[in-house]
């Protein structure tokens, strides 16, 4: 994601992200979250890690 203009130090920002299907097994899906300050040759800065849960089909 860019940004069009900086996050402020200190303000938090929530990322709300749409699917189109979930993922055929349940479990715990992690992925790293890296923020990058704008600039070319910026380097980036490892948040840590998000993770969203899927559940089985009750079906």
């Amino acid at each position: 994601m860019v940004f069009e203009q900086p996050v402020s130090p200190g303000n938090t920002v929530t990322i709300v992200l749409a699917v189109r299907r979930n993922p055929i097994g349940s479990g715990i899906y992690q992925f790293g979250v890296t923020a990058y300050p704008d600039g070319e040759k910026s380097l980036g800065q490892f948040l840590g890690y998000g993770r969203i849960n899927f559940y089985g089909n009750s079906n």
